[in-house]
Order: C-alpha cells, then structure tokens, then sequence
C-alpha cells in the first residue's frame, strides 16, 4: 500500500529555493566559488567566539566543507552578498522546521562590514521569508551570547522578544551563557501592518 498522503490543508513547513533580494544586499544559495571569500572573512577570531558551529582557525578546506555540506542537505543557508556586485561577505540561516514548528535563525557578517545594518537587513528578510512562505512556521527562534550587544541589537531591532537565559555551545569558548529569543507569527503580522502604517 503507499503512505497516505497529508491532508491538502496541513500546514507547509519547508523553504523554497532561490534568492532574496532586499534593498542593499542578494541573499543566494552559496556557490563553490564564494570559498575563498567565505574563508577569509570566516577566519576571526572574534567573529567565531560569537557564533556557535564556526570554528577558529579557519580555513579553505573548512570553508568548502561546509558549502558542500550546506548544498548536499539543501538546506536553507544563504550567502550574504552586496546586491551591486554580488561580492560574499556574510551567511545567514533558517533550520530545518521542528517539531513545535519553529526554526532557529543564525546569522554573521565578516568583520569590515560590521556596523551597517546588514546584519539586521539580512535577518529581517529571512524572517519575512520564513512566515510568508511557509504556512507551517509558527515561530522564528534567535540565540545570541550574553556579550554580543550587536547580535542582540539585531534581534530586538526584528521585534523578538527574549524568552530565557541558557547556554550554547561555542567552537571556540566552549559552553557560554546565551540569551533565547523568540518572535511567533503574530507578532511578526502585527509588526508588519505596524510597517505598512507608519
């Protein structure tokens, strides 16, 4: 017999495929090419201890893992690239949808390009696009270490509100305290026709 089939109203929870245009950037699938770049940008010390999976040092072979990693699970990773020249400086994430169906986003931005909004651009846009396109989505999630002020600005700037205080895993510092975030699709619908108000 073959697997019955969802019902035609169940909520979809996937990410298509594709790019994301916002007013200053391309948000695309990583491509082989953006190693190099991807690398380079990756290899910061003080960009690594913000994150939780990109170790340090870091180097070609790291950055070609991962982008044949990324490519081979079709995961829903995008290269953070100016929209003039499509130049990589940046990644930005959504999980894969779980089973309370949310997914985390995970971002960072190469360190001479801090300080513009792109993080907060880059976000925004992968928030819009988790809510908009996925009926499933119930929740988007953010985590950042309690001495990030940047990345924390970011999430409050996107309207999350925190939730909790816990830990996360660091390559670089190990087992770090965190704050945990969270912005369900209500809030982001009231956000949205706040936007559209004003």
């Amino acid at each position: 017999m073959a697997p019955e089939s969802p019902p035609d109203d169940e909520p979809e929870c996937r990410f298509p495929g594709g790019s994301i245009r916002t007013g200053r950037l391309l948000l695309r699938p990583l491509s082989p090419a953006d190693a190099p770049e991807l690398a380079r940008q990756a290899n910061d010390r003080a960009l690594a201890a913000m994150t939780s999976s990109v170790p340090h040092p870091y180097g070609l072979e790291d950055a070609e893992a991962f982008i044949a990693s990324v490519r081979a699970e079709d995961a829903f990773v995008r290269a953070v690239a100016c929209g003039r020249t499509d130049r990589f400086f940046g990644v930005c994430s959504l999980s894969d949808c779980r089973e309370d169906r949310s997914t985390e986003l995970g971002y960072w931005i190469g360190r001479e390009h801090w300080g513009r909004g792109y993080a907060t651009e880059a976000a925004q846009a992968m928030i819009d696009e988790a809510f908009s396109r996925n009926t499933g989505i119930a929740a988007v999630t953010a985590s950042c270490r309690v001495i990030n002020g940047a990345s924390r600005r970011v999430i409050e700037k996107c309207g999350f509100q925190m939730r909790r205080l816990g830990f996360v895993t660091s390559r670089v510092d190990g087992r770090v305290s965190a704050e945990c975030y969270d912005l369900d699709r209500r809030a982001w619908e009231a956000l949205k026709r706040w936007g559209k108000a004003s």
